[in-house]
């Protein structure tokens, strides 16, 4: 089990809960939300973190990462708690082409020293999802990209959120680029059913654009959505498909960068075990796995990884490749800003219920 600990992400509904998780090694890192502040001051779970990060140096273990979903507008999870921000979408009407990087970076740098202050190291946002051409659908109850998406222009979606990651790490804190392979053209909502991105790959070079762009110059790491990409491989969503992790990712793109997945809690992909999957995403590459509305869930999909790792389904070579990716993203580590080697470019763009993360 110690294995795989550190590629776990968990919740938990009070710090005991995860005390004796962290300090031996079985978790990698923790993930906050308004439920964690319900019984206590923003002091109080500040301070709780930080005996927990004492506890981690005692035993000889990497700090653990403190992840938080603080997008700002209509989620921002530690809010009130937190001063709730504008979405970012709001400075692309307010700000002039000249000055929108640096709102952004500005806006960036405000919520990181927040952030930074509660003990969060690693924040779920930006989200670099294109705003959809249609409206949130009537029964999209959750994810409403629409909302919560930058810009319809890809180069505009680029610029904001790579001045707004740059702001979030001037304050210590990293960033998440979500939600790959990008939501905009999806209709179903991936925490209730299972979704599909008909699209082909040459559709989406604008769609991905901003994944590509920002982290080549920025260090972020790119959440995976549970959305099953049939051009690539109509059996497994992304957040555990081998093939588009290893052949889009790692090979064409040449991204060396961190992979996490969206809860594993959400309805896509639980139904189909949680232990299953979180095996098929740590044997696909994927290095964080995230597992925030019901953390009980994770023993179960420790387990089911432990077990997937003794019969062989997950290449220890993967899991060691994954480990040194972590060392070099985690909190304590210098985080290169450059995630792909200099021979791969920014590409141009051609003509149960989890709550959102």
């Amino acid at each position: 089990m110690l294995r795989f600990g550190r590629h776990f992400i968990v919740g938990f509904r009070a710090l005991e809960e995860v005390e004796a998780l962290a300090a031996s090694g079985l978790i990698g890192g923790l993930y906050l939300t308004r439920r964690n502040l319900r019984a206590g001051n923003v002091a109080t779970l500040a301070a709780g973190i930080a005996r927990l990060q004492d506890l981690r140096r005692a035993a000889g273990l990497p700090p653990l990462i403190v992840a938080a979903d603080q997008e700002g507008g209509p989620v921002a999870h530690l809010s009130p708690w937190l001063e709730r921000l504008p979405a970012l979408s709001s400075l692309v009407g307010e700000a002039s082409p000249a000055t929108l990087a640096m709102r952004a970076r500005t806006y960036g740098e405000r919520q990181g020293r927040a952030l930074a202050a509660l003990g969060v190291n690693l924040n779920l946002a930006p989200v670099v999802d294109l705003r959809p051409a249609q409206p949130d659908s009537a029964v999209d109850f959750l994810t409403r990209i629409g909302d919560r998406a930058i810009d319809e222009d890809p180069a505009v979606v680029s610029e904001v959120a790579r001045a707004y990651v740059d702001g979030l790490a001037s304050a210590g804190v990293g960033a998440t680029l979500k939600h790959f392979p990008g939501l905009a053209r999806v209709r179903a909502d991936t925490h209730w059913r299972r979704a599909t991105l008909t699209a082909g790959i040459d559709e989406l070079r604008g769609d991905w654009q901003p994944f590509r762009s920002v982290s080549t110059r920025a260090c972020a790491a790119i959440m995976l959505g549970h959305v099953v990409l049939p051009a690539v491989d109509p059996e497994h969503a992304v957040s555990h498909s081998r093939s588009v992790v290893q052949t889009i990712l790692r090979q064409q793109w040449n991204y060396r960068g961190v992979l996490i997945t969206d809860d594993l809690n959400m309805g896509a992909v639980y139904r189909q075990g949680i232990g299953r999957v979180a095996a098929q995403s740590l044997a696909a590459g994927v290095d964080l796995l995230l597992v925030s509305y019901d953390p009980d869930q994770y023993f179960r999909a420790i387990t089911g990884a432990a077990r997937a790792l003794a019969s062989g389904q997950i290449e220890r070579a993967m899991l060691q490749a994954s480990s040194q990716r972590l060392q070099q993203f985690g909190p304590g580590s210098p985080c290169r800003s450059a995630l792909f080697s200099a021979q791969s470019a920014p590409e141009r763009p051609g003509g149960s219920v989890a709550p959102d993360v």
